[in-house]
């Protein structure tokens, strides 16, 4: 059983989703009666512990359901500052002639910050993709230097850079489209 907040009258448990109308107590009734609403007993369902509280049952979260997605925003935003920070460093700081139209798309950091790849991605032939991962390669300590005097991190995470080719796919993906809408067009004027 469990007990009003003023202590005075045991409340009954009651299964989850069933109402009971509550005691009336002159202090919460005055509460309710300028929000405009009536004391009921329910039984809210939300995920983790079942509390009591006054004459209302709740569900509470998961403590370590919260952490996790705290973590995992935190993770989100260490992402796309580490991917602004190399795009800028890339556009701005990196002079190797071997460097082409890089883009970053995208930045996986492990949840531990001690790794992180780079998705990038070259505007170009295969050639100019080589010789911009050589660069790449080759200015990796620096980025990484740069990062760890420019981000207020704990650990700065080595930087592993990655090809990226879902531009290059979608390109290849869309001419073969209009190739066939071409096709279609002349199957229907014959």
């Amino acid at each position: 059983m469990i007990r009003s907040e003023g202590g005075s009258a045991p409340l009954p448990n009651l299964p989850l989703g069933e109402t009971k109308a509550a005691p009336a107590e002159p202090a919460l009734e005055a509460v309710n009666a300028e929000r405009g609403r009536r004391i009921e007993d329910r039984a809210f369902e939300m995920s983790g512990a079942r509390v009591a509280v006054g004459t209302v049952e709740l569900h509470l979260p998961d403590v370590g359901s919260l952490k996790g997605k705290r973590h995992a925003l935190k993770l989100v935003r260490v992402n796309q500052l580490i991917k602004e920070e190399i795009s800028m460093v890339v556009q701005r700081q990196l002079k190797d002639p071997r460097l082409g139209f890089v883009t970053v798309t995208e930045v996986d950091t492990t949840p531990d910050l001690k790794h992180a790849k780079v998705f990038v991605s070259v505007l170009g032939p295969d050639a100019q993709w080589a010789a911009s991962f050589k660069a790449l390669k080759s200015a990796r300590g620096f980025v990484w230097s740069w990062l760890r005097r420019h981000l207020d991190l704990r650990v700065t995470p080595e930087i592993m850079f990655r090809p990226d080719r879902s531009m290059e796919h979608a390109a290849h993906i869309q001419a073969l489209l209009a190739d066939l809408k071409r096709q279609e067009a002349s199957e229907t004027e014959e």
